[in-house]
């Protein structure tokens, strides 16, 4: 957490219209996906330059379906690259799937067999698909198919020199130079896929846990408001229940004392009342100052980088409560509908006002609904949006204040103004 001067900024531009953008954890698999599928289409480039350079110097009609099955492959492949996304060891898709992905490499496999100048070149999308498959099999299953795999990349030259013997070294499709770098590379393959799905695995774990610590930090604000209600209410309770019998007791033996037992008894109800109003409502022993560190404590726990900048002086005492509710349900927001990294708490003076802003990143897409139901559309600027955020507009009210809630150059800013003299109750 940092505490620091942060200038609050205005927002006059009422229309403003962010454009959308991937969370971080999207965002992190894109990344993801995008060097995997980088690696394979440069291994599977390499091999269908060399194939093409081969069959250019004596075309047949084994070569062009060589060719084709080449480019079949690469689309299976990378187009089955997006079920990683899954994680490593999470399972394997529908046999559907699977049959899409292996039948063009295995036929390739064999049929390139059967052509003296295909050798060693036909095997790598067989390897490639091998790879995909066995990211999302368990640790066991995962080395055992690798190994199967690279055998029967092994294997392909030696059955096709035993179908076609001399040949082998004659008929090679590329220089061994070049040659020597692609099976570097294809070697390389399982190392870059598996580690790439590992960094995204701990980055999804690492999101799963910012997330339960958000729902953490929510559970212990109700256990410490359930424990305050029980402070108030088991004591008054048992003084009433103690007072209720006395009366009982004195009723027919001393009816005065009785009836002095029974006016305290309902005096005692009415201050617990009172003071189990005054906890709902926020007044009771909370400041806002301590509330404004609860909330920054809060975010900081989550994982969120909270910025805040509270002017001690800016706030009276009748205006306290009112902008505790305010901070309460803006971190309560941002803990269970943002994937926020940053917020910031600016609590200033403007005028004759008193301003309170909240703003954080990390929309979520989906629970910032526009005008009409179930939209996608974040929310327009200056409305408020969501029961809780209507409740304490209509409170805010009340007392003269405006509450208005926006999406402001992709962030969402919480502006809560009140006059520094109160004019009305809170209720």
């Amino acid at each position: 957490m940092q505490t620091e001067i942060v200038p609050t900024p205005r927002h006059d531009d009422a229309n403003a219209d962010p454009a959308p953008r991937a969370s971080g954890v999207r965002a992190t698999w894109l990344y993801t996906l995008g060097s995997i599928v980088f690696c394979v289409l440069v291994m599977h480039a390499m091999v269908l330059v060399f194939l093409v350079a081969g069959t250019a110097s004596g075309a047949g009609g084994l070569q062009w379906l060589v060719l084709a099955l080449m480019v079949v492959s690469t689309v299976t492949v990378l187009r089955f690259c997006w079920f990683l996304e899954r994680g490593l060891g999470s399972g394997l898709p529908g046999p559907r799937e699977l049959v899409v992905l292996f039948v063009p490499p295995v036929v390739l496999w064999v049929v390139s067999l059967a052509e003296p100048r295909l050798v060693l070149l036909t095997a790598f999308p067989l390897w490639s698909a091998v790879n995909v498959v066995a990211a999302l099999l368990s640790a066991r299953v995962r080395w055992m198919m690798l190994l199967g795999g690279g055998l029967a990349v092994v294997a392909h030259p030696v059955i096709h020199s035993i179908l076609h013997p001399g040949l082998l070294v004659e008929n090679l499709p590329v220089e061994p130079a070049r040659l020597v770098s692609l099976t570097l590379y294809t070697v390389m393959l399982p190392l870059m896929v598996l580690g790439s799905l590992w960094w995204w695995q701990v980055v999804v774990r690492l999101d799963e846990s910012r997330r339960l610590a958000g729902d953490l930090a929510v559970a212990q604000e109700r256990l410490r408001f359930a424990a305050d209600l029980h402070d108030i209410q088991g004591h008054h309770l048992q003084v009433i229940a103690l007072k209720a019998e006395l009366a009982e007791r004195l009723l027919e033996t001393d009816p005065a004392t009785a009836k002095a037992n029974i006016h305290e008894t309902r005096l005692l109800a009415r201050t617990a009342l009172e003071e189990t109003r005054s906890l709902v409502q926020g007044y009771r022993q909370v400041g806002l100052a301590e509330e404004l560190a609860n909330a920054a404590d809060v975010l900081d726990a989550a994982g969120i980088d909270c910025r805040l900048h509270a002017d001690a002086t800016a706030v009276g005492t009748e205006q306290e409560h009112l902008l505790g509710l305010v901070v309460r349900e803006a971190t309560t927001n941002i803990l269970r509908h943002s994937h926020a990294n940053q917020a910031s708490i600016n609590l200033s003076r403007d005028g004759q006002d008193v301003v309170l802003e909240i703003c954080n990143d990390g929309l979520d897409r989906t629970s910032v609904p526009g005008p009409g139901a179930r939209s996608a559309t974040p929310a327009p600027a200056g409305s408020v949006t969501g029961t809780g955020l209507t409740g304490l507009r209509t409170r805010l009210a009340g007392a003269g204040g405006i509450l208005r809630a926006r999406v402001l150059n992709d962030r969402f800013v919480l502006r809560a103004v009140l006059p520094a003299a109160s004019h009305g109750g809170a209720g």
